[in-house]
């Protein structure tokens, strides 16, 4: 396929009305699929890299999308550096952690860890709360992350994510599929053209978010699969080769092409999790709630926060709402 074209904007949109072609499926080999999409994602990287100052900034995570887009990178002789960001306390996250370090070291490329303390932790999320306005745990999560990694990162670098793949690709979503090849085929084509009109419409939750976010440097913040030719690469693959013959698979080209270009198959195999999980924030979060409950509840409580069941915790967040709001309502009898 030719990616001569490849988009050089930050990211494209796909809105209402805006037609999306048929899918085709005309990329049914496993190995010629993978080079496909090596030769998008290194196309892509190489259009970044054409109109902004190197070295670039990889967001770097240990899933398979970033380890991919790193040995593009790498491949193609593109300078980069590669930062990932970790959660303190967190084992998923120094499992991440790991691997991203690990091919680095491999590749030769220059690895910056982006971990805050445990103080830090509460200001981040609040700062990031109010630029966002929202509290919505995966907006603030995720914005966690990348307001970290710009603030760490060279002011004038180009921010560049693997975002977008899992969209293309359904990853992590479940898809089943019917021993009817056609009517397989037409379901998977509907399914993956919902998500790319809800995922990459200018219209999502918070419209100006990578604004709000990290200001005008959201100008140089590139989602890599976020593009028309991306769209139109997927409408390419055949779903076999993204889910493999049994349908059981995820990515399937994705980790193949990672394979080709000398990522460790260990590193391949690791389970779709969003970044938000994979990062370590649900627990950052959960611990920094657990901490303060424990602190309020001092004395007064029969168990401590700080170790009693998820669902204690939550029934306690709740009831003190419930308790908030009661204090409004007109007095009541005595019974």
């Amino acid at each position: 396929m030719d990616f001569s074209d490849v988009s050089y904007a930050p990211e494209d949109c796909i809105e209402v009305g805006d037609v999306l072609d048929s899918f085709d499926f005309s990329l049914d080999d496993l190995d010629d699929a993978a080079r496909a999409v090596t030769d998008y994602t290194t196309a892509r990287l190489k259009a970044i890299a054409q109109i902004n100052e190197q070295p670039l900034v990889l967001m770097v995570s240990g899933g398979v999308d970033s380890l991919h887009m790193l040995a593009c990178a790498h491949d193609a002789g593109i300078e980069a550096v590669a930062y990932t960001f970790a959660w303190p306390g967190s084992s998923e996250a120094k499992q991440e952690l790991a691997v991203a370090k690990a091919l680095c070291d491999k590749f030769g490329i220059v690895h910056v860890t982006v971990r805050p303390t445990s103080s830090e932790v509460s200001t981040i999320m609040a700062q990031v709360t109010q630029r966002l306005q929202t509290s919505e745990p995966w907006e603030v999560l995720a914005g966690s992350v990348l307001y970290s990694i710009a603030r760490r990162a060279p002011r004038d670098a180009a921010i560049v994510t693997a975002a977008g793949a899992d969209t293309l690709m359904r990853g992590g979503k479940p898809f089943r599929h019917s021993y009817f090849n056609d009517d397989t085929l037409g379901r998977w084509e509907l399914q993956v053209k919902a998500d790319i009109r809800s995922d990459f419409t200018h219209e999502r939750y918070i419209p100006d978010f990578y604004t709000r976010l990290i200001g005008t440097r959201a100008k140089r913040h590139y989602k890599v699969w976020q593009t028309r030719q991306a769209v139109d690469l997927v409408g390419h693959l055949h779903p076999s080769v993204i889910r493999g013959e049994d349908w059981k698979q995820d990515k399937l080209v994705l980790r193949h092409a990672a394979r080709q270009l000398g990522v460790d198959e260990n590193y391949t195999a690791a389970a779709t999790s969003p970044m938000q999980v994979s990062s370590g924030g649900f627990a950052a979060i959960e611990k920094l709630a657990r901490s303060e409950l424990s602190q309020q509840y001092k004395g007064r409580t029969y168990t401590d926060p700080k170790t009693e069941d998820l669902e204690v915790v939550l029934s306690r967040l709740y009831l003190d709402r419930l308790w908030a709001r009661a204090a409004a309502w007109p007095a009541q009898h005595e019974i």
